[in-house]
């Protein structure tokens, strides 16, 4: 298996994780398919190729961050817990990459329902 690289997902130093839902934009056109549209989690953003999860819609995340790169807008993402579960509060004075013990990862941020921007330091 071959090595692929990670993005760590950041919070803290003003910068905090705003609670979202992942919704699935064109869900309403793809009525051809009984399957349940699947969100792909990816380590780092811009890396289609490889996934790490996966997730429904209407699932909980903490979008901690986003970042723009040349396949689009990515969400960096903490899910899998509540806020007080995954760690986030309160947020720390300097930025720092997530570590756990909830799951973490970047998914395009279309996929965040009402894609609200995250303020950066």
């Amino acid at each position: 298996m071959s090595a692929f690289r990670v993005l760590p997902v950041t919070h803290g130093a003003e910068q905090s994780c705003l609670a979202a839902r992942i919704d699935f934009p064109g869900k309403h056109e793809q009525a051809a398919s009984d399957a349940p549209p699947i969100i792909l989690v990816h380590p780092e953003p811009g890396n289609l190729d490889i996934a790490i999860d996966t997730m429904q819609p209407a699932e909980a995340v903490m979008v901690c961050e986003q970042r723009d790169d040349r396949t689009g807008v990515w969400a960096g993402i903490v899910y899998a817990g509540t806020r007080e579960a995954c760690r986030l509060d309160p947020v720390p004075r300097s930025l720092r990459a997530y570590a756990g013990p909830c799951r973490s990862g970047w998914i395009e941020l279309r996929h965040i329902a009402g894609s609200e921007t995250v303020t950066q330091p």
